[in-house]
């Protein structure tokens, strides 16, 4: 019975830690000058502190768009992602 006991909670705590948190979450505020943001707040792996970052909604369409650029070119020329300004892979 004891062997049982201390099998089922050394597996419930090894599930515990496996479960990741919660990814991304965004929360629309709006920027002193009335111009209205979109905050992200993420967990990076590896980190336990949630970052918040914050766009207008024309910041977060530009970025969203190099991403997909990026993407796009790395599937086609088989590149990968560097800094901008950096030198290229």
């Amino acid at each position: 019975m004891l062997r049982w006991v201390i099998a089922i909670g050394l597996a419930l705590s090894l599930m515990a830690c496996a479960t990741p948190p919660k990814q991304t979450q965004q929360v629309a505020t709006t920027a002193p000058d009335g111009e209205k943001l979109i905050c992200t707040r993420s967990v990076e792996t590896g980190y336990h502190i949630p970052q918040r970052t914050c766009y207008t909604k024309a910041q977060a369409e530009a970025r969203k768009k190099a991403d997909q650029t990026a993407m796009r070119n790395m599937q086609n020329n088989g590149q990968t992602l560097h800094a901008p300004g950096g030198p290229p892979n």
